[in-house]
């Protein structure tokens, strides 16, 4: 019974939200400033409205996400793996963690390792690569070559008497990653390597392939199975991070994400920022049927996050596809006032820096570029509503942060998008219209033509196959 009330309550809810987010208005005088983790949330250039507040939380009920715990059920995109790699960043728990940090210590002690070739599918996966871009100037100890596309060709600039090579794969019986491995055991063997095997490790989640294709069972880290194909790169984030800036590096990270994952759990839906963008995200996607979304990144650290949010809509295999296209540019595009010009409307998160030290005396201009080109779309007929999100600078704490808020503002998003199209009531309207358009299908050519009471393109093509199975000779009943 209760299901069925659901099935009624969650359209009926949605519908009033709706209704609400297309009667909000914009009112820039009120500050609306949330503080996840270190990072700031302005929503102040969002619309709202008291109305708007209720039919949101209205609509969160529905869908099951009142307390902590229905929170974390409704958002099964981010796995219990992810967030226990997270909140035990400092490996003492986790056998994967632990063996990870002892590989580094080991290379750490090992002079002979001076560079690491990332290789595989998971080298191209643009949560490691929006990381690895991010934190780039605090990666001294080792230098980090990405093959592949945007990494250059096979092992440039790497020496291969010194390199460590890590593959990242899920399968690891792509073809991608057959390639690579004979590459690097090619590479190594013709530098000169007495053991090309021992300069090799394997990130996977089916480490029976990994040995299978000639890797040691103490250089394979087997991933978690419950990992999504889209957060795997956590599962290789320590050991990339750890070799080529250090353990401590991937510490801030996960403590980063960590800290937002206990803000998500703890803070009311009210103060829960991934929930407020949420319901910001779901008012433009249906009110305003926003088919697209520009996140306007002001620093170039920052340059490959839309990319990553891009990956989170984009869902699993097996899943939906979360909502609107993420697109962007690079930031001195962005700066220039070229996004105050584009005339499609597109709703904004501007994510910004409020210290660059890598920018130096420049920073101040840049800020002062993303606030006014923020202020100016509020003040656009029709309003162009935005998101600004404050990272205090571009450490590996607040990166980390940035991604995680990220990630559960996408899975939120999704589990009630997930309801409101699974409980529509449009199901049994659909299936009775086909039932009725298969009837028609089915009335022989020779019963003339038939007013079916649809639009012009149905009729069309009813007629159309009725025709074809009549030259065809296939049977039919009559009207």
């Amino acid at each position: 019974m209760a299901h069925y009330d659901d099935n009624n309550r969650v359209p009926a809810c949605w519908s009033h939200f709706l209704r609400a987010a297309e009667g909000a208005s914009l009112d820039a005088r009120t500050l609306r400033m949330l503080e996840p983790a270190g990072i700031g949330v302005d929503l102040a250039l969002q619309p709202g409205s008291p109305a708007l507040t209720m039919a949101g939380l209205g609509l969160l009920a529905a869908c099951g996400i009142e307390h902590t715990d229905a929170r974390s059920q409704c958002a099964p995109a981010l796995s219990a793996s992810v967030l226990t790699m997270r909140q035990d960043g400092d490996a003492q728990q986790g056998e994967l963690l632990a063996r990870m940090r002892r590989w580094v210590e080991q290379a750490d002690a090992s002079a002979d390792c001076r560079h690491v070739v990332l290789l595989g599918e998971g080298a191209l996966d643009c949560g490691l690569r929006g990381v690895l871009h991010a934190l780039s100037d605090q990666m001294h100890r080792r230098r980090l070559h990405c093959a592949g596309p945007c990494g250059g060709g096979f092992g440039a600039g790497a020496e291969a008497r010194h390199a460590l090579i890590v593959i990242g794969s899920l399968s690891f019986d792509d073809a991608r990653t057959r390639l690579e491995l004979e590459q690097a055991r090619d590479w190594l063997r013709r530098a000169g390597v007495a053991d090309p095997a021992g300069r090799i490790v394997a990130v996977t989640a089916d480490p029976g392939a990994a040995r299978a294709a000639g890797i040691a069972s103490a250089q394979i880290f087997a991933l978690p199975p419950d990992l999504p194909a889209r957060h795997a790169w956590w599962a290789m984030a320590p050991l990339v991070l750890g070799l080529a800036g250090g353990w401590s590096l991937w510490l801030q990270l996960s403590a980063g994400a960590a800290a937002l994952d206990q803000h998500v759990a703890q803070a009311p839906l009210l103060r829960n920022a991934p929930v407020q963008m949420a319901l910001a995200s779901l008012a433009r996607a249906g009110a305003r049927g926003g088919a697209t979304w520009h996140i306007a990144v002001c620093g170039q650290a920052l340059a490959h996050v839309p990319n990553y949010v891009q990956q989170l809509n984009m869902g699993d295999p097996a899943g939906p596809a979360a909502g609107p296209v993420v697109w962007s540019l690079p930031p001195a595009l962005t700066a220039a006032g070229w996004l105050e010009r584009h005339p499609e409307g597109a709703p904004v998160d501007f994510v910004a820096l409020l210290d660059d030290p890598r920018a130096g005396g420049a920073h101040g201009a840049v800020l002062a570029e993303c606030l006014a080109e923020r202020r100016l779309l509020s003040l656009r007929q029709p309003v162009r509503p935005s998101t600004l999100i404050m990272l205090p600078r571009p450490d590996a704490r607040s990166i980390g942060a940035l991604l995680a808020l990220y990630e559960h503002h996408n899975a939120l998003f999704e589990a009630v998008l997930a309801r409101v199209h699974g409980c529509d009531g449009s199901g049994p309207v659909r299936r009775r219209l086909a039932a009725e358009i298969e009837r028609q299908l089915g009335v022989p050519a020779r019963a003339g033509t038939v007013d079916w009471h649809h639009d012009a393109s149905t009729g069309y093509w009813i007629d159309r196959y009725r025709h074809v199975m009549h030259a065809t000779g296939a049977g039919g009943r009559t009207a």
